[in-house]
């Protein structure tokens, strides 16, 4: 296997690492950089400057200090500025880029680069997925737009050598292949290496699952940040009621899927597929607790009955046992193999899908 310079200094799975090498491309690769600002939708006016995890003083109401984003493009001849978040193993933190696309902090970065007026600014979110920010300021930009402003005809300076290393890791990210059908499935998960992280793994697996045809969302479970639960929602449109707080109707808010979670804290053998019914969206229960006890009431009713039928009515393979989300569950062995667990998958989704829509179907008759 080739040893890359990031791996022998242990520094490959640090987000600031690719951070800093895309700005130093930026100011000593005259051709990166304009292929990154044609990405960006700028022009090279020759003054761009770059600031690394600059400290945006802030004043703010709420008694924060200071923000500092990962990386800043500006020029001053032309008053704009590019603001680029990086994220690659983690989530977006705390409000983090509805803070960045604040008034105070536009106050607080005119002042930091001493521009005379406000400039024309530019917020993008840096993902190797399809992870989307929480401020509609910010357009996300993938991994692989970076890999496309990299040259193939890159000599054996320093800088050439690193960002070869930068283009392989980017594209064995996106070019990883699929587990073969003999392929333990934990085994292949586990398999990161350079850029390729338990979440692209997992991915992977999940895409190549399902033979029908459902509407599909992945993420990551648990706290903003967390990356220990990967996993996978499929639906159908008929499987959501109206949404809360449009729908007053208790009976009527809800949100019925399957999902596929590889809980990666249990020395990553916990490979589950659960079946959830909550509100629409989500609410936890604190938040339920707030709403109208008539909302709730009806709610719970409605989850009870729903509950009760496929307690009555699931075949015997799935465990079944409510919770605050779920209704019912299937471990799988850990030992097992990608073209089993995708059989195993198949039938469980395929017998339990057909009771939700006779149940579904049947609440939509009796409302006519």
């Amino acid at each position: 296997m080739k040893e890359h310079i990031f791996d022998i200094l242990g520094i490959g799975s640090r987000e600031d690492s690719y951070t800093n090498l895309i700005a130093y491309a930026f100011e000593h690769f005259p051709e990166f950089k304009q292929n990154i600002l044609t990405k960006l939708g700028e022009q090279d006016y020759g003054d761009w400057k770059v600031c690394i995890r600059p400290q945006i003083p802030i004043k703010s109401g709420r008694g924060r200090k200071k923000d500092v984003p990962d990386l800043i493009l500006f020029s001053k001849e032309k008053q704009k500025v590019i603001l680029i978040e990086n994220k690659l193993f983690s989530l977006e933190g705390w409000e983090q880029t509805e803070r960045y696309a604040s008034d105070e902090f536009k106050r607080g970065l005119i002042n930091f680069l001493n521009f005379d007026t406000t400039p024309e600014t530019k917020y993008f979110f840096l993902t190797l997925d399809d992870a989307k920010p929480c401020s509609p300021s910010f357009k996300t930009i993938s991994y692989s737009e970076i890999s496309e402003c990299i040259p193939n005809d890159l000599n054996n300076s320093k800088l050439d050598i690193l960002l070869k290393e930068l283009k392989e890791r980017i594209d064995k990210y996106y070019n990883l292949q699929p587990p073969k059908e003999k392929d333990i499935v934990l085994t292949y998960l586990n398999d990161t290496r350079g850029l390729v992280n338990p979440y692209r793994t997992f991915r992977i697996v999940t895409d190549n699952l399902l033979d029908r045809q459902f509407l599909k969302e992945c993420g990551i479970t648990g706290n903003k940040g967390s990356v220990y639960i990967p996993f996978c929602s499929w639906y159908k449109e008929t499987w959501r009621g109206k949404e809360y707080p449009e729908e007053k109707d208790g009976a009527k808010c809800f949100d019925i899927h399957f999902e596929f979670q590889w809980d990666t804290r249990k020395d990553c053998e916990n490979l589950t597929l659960f079946l959830h019914y909550h509100t629409y969206p989500y609410m936890t229960q604190k938040e339920l607790k707030e709403v109208e006890e008539y909302f709730v009431e009806k709610y719970q009713k409605a989850r009870d009955k729903f509950y009760n039928y496929i307690k009555e009515q699931s075949p015997p393979e799935w465990n079944i046992r409510k919770t605050s989300l779920r209704i019912a569950y299937y471990t799988f062995d850990k030992e097992i193999q990608f073209g089993d667990l995708k059989e195993k998958v198949n039938a469980l989704i395929e017998n339990m899908t057909n009771i939700i829509d006779v149940y579904l179907n049947g609440i939509a008759d009796n409302t006519a």
